[in-house]
């Protein structure tokens, strides 16, 4: 694992030469469209777990189970990490009312919303956030869709063991063409989260943006429709993937649907 510096910080006075006043290093990988390498910055093995950048490919064993005729915008809602303001909360209140499910179901625990308006508005009306500001709230009610598409166990949908997370599982070793089992951490909405290479996550980006330009199949299902599919919800909808003034949304909305985006935590 080795970082590059990417962003100097300096201060200056005038007459005096500028002072750094921090150096932030990361790792840059880039690839094309099959996911080859193409250029990095810092080393492209660095292991990462992907956190949120994982959320599309979480949600695909929900259109394979068949019968998907979601909204793009609820589909962009469930792969995001949302801040909590009133157009997510509401749908995702909306989703789980639809499949007869309770939000005391989600199991991401509950957090302040992200944006700050909404968070004030919380206070000033004295009421605290509860489990739908969660920024994953809308990743787990895709989940407890496709439990409850799929007959499988809606309370221990967590669990790296459950049907659902071995699915993810098989999904993700599969698109970013990996060797052997990845190992796993706990994320912070407590669902597992793979770890996996910059230049393994470049893959995966690469399948999200260029499905037809690899092979796609996974367990005998050739999942590039899905990928498309969730990639123009997320375009469609970028309010939806993150929110106002976020890193997410404001980039594909400023590209014109050119341009795919999802943060993952510190990534």
């Amino acid at each position: 694992m080795s970082y590059a510096p990417l962003v100097e910080g300096q201060r200056q006075t005038d007459g005096q030469h500028p002072q750094t006043e921090t150096l932030h290093y990361g790792a840059i990988v880039v690839t094309d469209g099959s996911g080859n390498l193409l250029t990095q910055v810092g080393d492209a093995d660095t292991q990462t777990p992907l956190r949120s950048t994982a959320k599309a490919f979480q949600l695909l064993p929900l259109l394979q189970s068949g019968n998907s005729e979601f909204a793009q915008r609820d589909l962009a809602l469930m792969m995001s990490s949302h801040s909590g303001e009133p157009e997510h909360t509401e749908r995702i209140s909306r989703l789980l009312a639809e499949h007869q499910l309770e939000a005391s179901m989600l199991q991401c625990g509950t957090h302040a919303p992200i944006d700050v308006h909404t968070h004030e508005v919380l206070i000033r009306s004295g009421k605290s956030p509860n489990v739908l500001h969660c920024n994953c709230s809308g990743k787990h009610t895709g989940m407890l869709i496709t439990c409850l598409r799929n007959g499988w166990d809606l309370s221990s949908y967590l669990n790296i063991d459950h049907p659902l997370q071995q699915r993810i599982r098989t999904i993700i070793e599969t698109l970013a063409k990996s060797t052997g089992p990845l190992p796993y951490a706990v994320d912070g909405c407590a669902l597992p989260t793979f770890v996996v290479s910059l230049r393994q996550l470049a893959k995966l980006f690469a399948t999200m943006c260029r499905p037809g330009m690899v092979n796609n199949t996974v367990d005998h299902t050739d999942v590039s429709p899905f990928l498309t599919t969730l990639r123009e919800a997320a375009v469609a909808h970028p309010d939806m993937i993150a929110g106002s003034g976020r890193l997410d949304t404001e980039l594909m909305a400023a590209c014109g649907g050119r341009v795919f985006a999802k943060t993952g935590a510190d990534g």
